[in-house]
């Protein structure tokens, strides 16, 4: 597991945009740093979760896989890292968008 980077005093801002306690952000980071950029693990890295944890994915699956489901139609996934918006996160950050579509660092 990668050790987590992100000072209390770091974290705070991104918990106040998420509006989570820092409990919860640490949380949050912990398990996006334990993803450890694997691309074969994707992850939203604003929630912390897993296409499996997210009925935007489960629903798009349709009964089949929502790791599946996100690997071939989530438009925010970065390919090299595994890192996603979900569609929450996604919102709350503004969607971000550029010319030639928009990916998570």
């Amino acid at each position: 597991m990668s050790t987590p980077f992100l000072t209390d005093e770091q974290l705070q801002p991104i918990c106040d945009h998420y509006k989570i306690s820092l409990e919860e952000g640490r949380r949050r980071h912990e398990v996006t740093c334990a993803q450890d950029d694997n691309p074969d693990d994707p992850i939203c890295i604003g929630c912390a979760k897993r296409p499996a944890e997210l009925q935007e994915f489960i629903d798009l699956a349709d009964g089949g896989d929502p790791l599946q489901a996100c690997l071939e139609n989530e438009g925010t996934l970065n390919h090299d890292n595994g890192h996603f918006l979900c569609n929450a996160c996604y919102i709350s950050n503004g969607m971000p968008s550029r010319a030639g579509g928009w990916v998570t660092p």
